[in-house]
């Protein structure tokens, strides 16, 4: 979300991640894939299925902590609470 809003943005929210923009949606840019293909192909079925689900957080595994999880910028109590790492 941060990168499709330009360089600007996500070197404001690396700096300061209280900056992370909060309530936005970019669904379109699981379009991509498929616009582009259309554009380059002419053809419509774009027919890849990804292994890998695009909801936030639905890999509560990758998302744990680990023996090497310190605190820090993108999990601490000043980061909004839709914006920190899920613990």
């Amino acid at each position: 979300m941060v990168v499709a809003n330009g360089r600007e943005v996500y070197e404001g929210v690396i700096t300061d991640p209280t900056g992370m923009p909060q309530g936005l949606e970019f669904e379109f840019l699981l379009y991509l894939p498929s616009s582009a293909f259309e554009a380059r192909t002419g053809d419509e079925d774009y027919e890849h299925c990804t292994p890998v689900s695009y909801e936030s957080y639905a890999n509560e595994a990758g998302w744990a902590p680990t023996d090497a999880t310190e605190p820090g910028k993108f999990t601490g109590e000043d980061v909004p609470p839709g914006n920190r790492r899920p613990t």
